[in-house]
């Protein structure tokens, strides 16, 4: 059995290994099950010389497969290569003995959608848009270390105690064409989040992650709602192949939603760099413009029976589409905020924080993750 963990650092070169002996599962409090490896649970990381420190603790099933394993070492080297203070930190792997375990700092606000929609209008626009430069920030990391993330979404990016967003889920993007059309099986569709080029054929580049982004914004400024609302996956993947774009969110910004619209050029060569976005977004964070109502006419894309293409507006309008479309719940402008806004500086939303740690492991401490939304379904 395993006891305490030992940081060390972390090199391609050499294997990644953290000393064990014995007990350590008896205080990994509210292991539960994450769907593609194993469990998740929460315990503190002991450092030589230093406090214990709060972690996750990603843990494989001892039934996997071993193309399993060595996608759950592959997702290990892989975080292991990045230093960036918007991607979750990895704190170390235990890699002998019949559990394999990946130990990365605990972040203890969960992700970033169920956050979002759980504190739904307790933040106003420049609230929410002061979260995506960071995320910029890393991403423009990634895409100049030539790494493609292929699975971005809001549901992959962790939110700190401090309230800092961290990018997470390396190695858990669809792998292939197929992957990316069909439903996860936590139904979700990667269709979702996926570039035109990625559902037709496969391509995955920086410039597909800079598609994924785009809809992460949009997920961020609508508080996690679902993007495409009900959409399936398959008229998802009809719908922007007809040209329909997501509209703005209530009291999104003009100029984000045309940064957004960007993103979403069917052409991968005319989306924007991420070191664009990111001077982009630190620009309007810095210098916000008053914000524009959502048009009324952007409605929601449902398909029909006949095989008439959309139609694209021309002209400016921030609405994609105007044919096949029915107003389900068409965005509202009477000058009025669509959510109670809390005041700008309120209070951070009370969440529980993570585990007290001492030297004492005698009694085990429990954490509720049930309260933490997401943060088994990264």
């Amino acid at each position: 059995m395993l006891a305490r963990l030992v940081r060390v650092t972390f090199s391609l070169a050499q294997p990644v290994q953290l000393s064990q002996s014995s007990g350590l599962w008896q205080y990994l409090m509210c292991c539960f099950p994450t769907g593609r490896f194993g469990e998740l649970c929460c315990g503190c990381l002991q450092l030589p010389g230093r406090q214990e420190l709060p972690v996750a603790v990603h843990t494989l099933r001892d039934s996997a497969s071993d193309s399993q394993r060595l996608g759950f070492l592959a997702e290990a080297l892989t975080l292991g290569q990045f230093d960036h203070s918007h991607i979750v930190r990895l704190e170390g792997v235990v890699t002998r003995g019949s559990t394999l375990m990946i130990v990365t700092e605990y972040m203890s606000h969960g992700a970033l959608d169920g956050f979002l929609r759980q504190h739904e209008g307790r933040l106003v626009a420049g609230q929410l848009m002061g979260l995506l430069p960071g995320l910029a920030s890393a991403m423009k990391y990634l895409s100049e270390m030539g790494y493609v993330h292929r699975g971005l979404a809001a549901r992959r990016v962790l939110v700190s105690s401090d309230l800092v967003c961290k990018i997470s889920g390396f190695g858990r993007g669809p792998r292939d064409r197929a992957e990316a059309v069909y439903t996860t099986m936590s139904g979700r569709s990667p269709a979702l989040w996926a570039a035109p080029e990625t559902l037709q054929f496969g391509h995955f580049s920086s410039a597909s992650d800079v598609w994924s982004f785009g809809i992460v914004m949009w997920e961020v400024m609508a508080f996690g709602e679902r993007p495409y609302w009900d959409m399936s996956g398959q008229d998802v993947i009809k719908a922007v192949e007809d040209g329909f774009r997501l509209p703005p969110p209530r009291n999104c910004p003009t100029p984000l939603h045309r940064l957004m619209l960007d993103c979403w050029q069917k052409d991968p060569g005319e989306r924007p760099r991420f070191s664009q976005i990111h001077s982009i977004l630190s620009k309007m964070v810095q210098d916000p413009e008053p914000p524009n109502c959502a048009p009324t006419t952007c409605p929601r894309y449902v398909p029909t029976g006949d095989s008439q293409p959309l139609s694209p507006v021309h002209g400016g309008s921030s609405c994609m589409t105007q044919v096949q479309t029915h107003h389900l719940h068409p965005p509202t402008c009477p000058g009025a905020i669509a959510h109670p806004i809390a005041p700008e500086g309120c209070s951070p939303p009370t969440c529980p924080g993570p585990p007290h740690c001492t030297s004492s492991w005698s009694l085990p401490r429990l954490l509720d993750f049930a309260c933490i939304p997401g943060y088994n379904d990264l």
